[in-house]
């Protein structure tokens, strides 16, 4: 074989290393092997479980969401939000990480388990007993390590945004969410670091203390991030988490403050909120023994119409991009000439559009979309009558 084939062929086997983008429908994405991103990383399951990364649908909001799965479950079982996430321009990643340890089941009553594995499981220091994760096998590594190859291997997807200069994960530029374990995990990472939003599916963890059942003591206020960055949602007939024990614990951070425990039921289209507390009763697709725990998020149990979308997915948009409070709106009015001013407290990371109506059926746009902020806007709205009924759509 002549030298040039070698180095042909040798060629090939580098390109083929890095697996092209797959796509679904429309949709695009990559499964990573984590071993491939790190060597020290440990594969978990045979065959090994493979990353989940999507790239986001334009305009992108530079914004990622990063999912983790419930114990022993794999990325590819919450497919649905992470597609629902890139039609939101949201970067996406169903992470691998170390769920084979059912924690409630090895912390039972001790209630300050939790929080040491937990805290194991995110940073790969020796905490607890309970569970054995190394640092390369830690949540942190592994993003860490999978954000870089994506940059390398993918420069043009944008990446490389969430990464700082000493190439670790930019966690402010983070939603964290989970389902179960995993949603676990995302609380610790609010709890730990200040990030993006905190989405909470069919979890708290619950232990025993002076002979009464309480949400676990880790669970509070006092975390880096703020209150009305964090959304719950869970089933009243979940079997492995009652819905009381959810609402406990949401209470127990503070998200009570931000309108009442809301059922999905109630307002089954956008636009959601206030609520970061939501409930629902719907039966779930399936009759396995965890179909009302996983309906909130799990592909296979959660509900769908007769067109087949998942009915949950408004809901989903709102927690991972709509407004953390739907704010009250001022209304102002002159005369010489016409002119409205439409004033409102907005919040950071949300796009409003300014609509009018004179029968409130019909909507009409006349402002935006404004890019919000922590703070009041007023936006004047010159040669349009006040009498008529105004408010704020969120594009999510």
């Amino acid at each position: 074989m002549s030298t040039r084939n070698v180095f042909v062929l040798a060629l090939a086997g580098i390109l083929l290393s890095v697996a092209a983008p797959r796509s679904e429908g429309q949709f695009f994405f990559n499964l990573v092997n984590p071993t491939n991103t790190d060597a020290a990383i440990t594969p978990l399951y045979t065959p090994e479980a493979q990353h989940r990364v999507f790239k986001p649908k334009p305009p992108a909001r530079n914004r990622l969401l990063l999912f983790l799965p419930g114990t022993g479950s794999r990325p590819i079982a919450t497919d649905a939000i992470l597609k629902a996430a890139t039609n939101l321009g949201l970067h996406a990643i169903g992470l691998v990480y170390v769920n084979t340890t059912n924690i409630s089941a090895v912390c039972g009553t001790d209630c300050g388990c939790y929080e040491e594995a937990r805290m194991e499981i995110v940073a790969g220091t020796n905490y607890s007993d309970k569970v054995d994760v190394n640092r390369p096998d830690s949540i942190e590594n592994r993003l860490n390590k999978l954000l870089r190859y994506m940059q390398v291997n993918f420069p043009s997807e944008g990446w490389g945004q969430f990464l700082d200069a000493q190439t670790n994960a930019v966690w402010s530029n983070i939603i964290v969410a989970g389902h179960s374990q995993g949603a676990g995990q995302a609380a610790m990472l609010g709890n730990t670091r200040r990030v993006s939003r905190v989405l909470m599916f069919s979890w708290i963890d619950r232990c025993v203390t002076n002979f009464a059942a309480v949400t676990a003591p880790w669970i509070s206020t006092n975390n880096p991030t703020p209150a009305d960055r964090y959304y719950g949602f869970i089933h009243t007939n979940d079997t492995v988490v009652l819905s009381d024990w959810a609402e406990d614990g949401w209470n127990q951070l503070g998200m009570a403050a931000f309108g009442p425990v809301t059922f999905f039921e109630d307002e089954p289209i956008a636009p959601h909120g206030p609520s970061h507390r939501y409930l629902t009763g719907l039966p779930p697709r399936g009759t396995n023994g965890l179909a009302t725990h996983n309906a909130t998020v799990v592909d296979i149990n959660t509900p769908t119409n007769a067109a087949g979308d998942f009915v949950y997915e408004p809901l989903w948009k709102y927690m991972m991009a709509g407004p953390t409070a739907i704010p009250s709106l001022s209304i102002a009015s002159g005369s010489s000439p016409a002119t409205v001013s439409v004033i409102w407290s907005a919040t950071e990371d949300t796009t409003y559009i300014v609509e009018r109506s004179t029968n409130l059926t019909a909507w009409s746009a006349v402002s935006g979309p404004i890019e919000g902020f922590y703070g009041m806007i007023a936006t004047n709205l010159p040669g349009i009558d006040a009498s008529a009924a105004f408010r704020l759509r969120m594009p999510y």
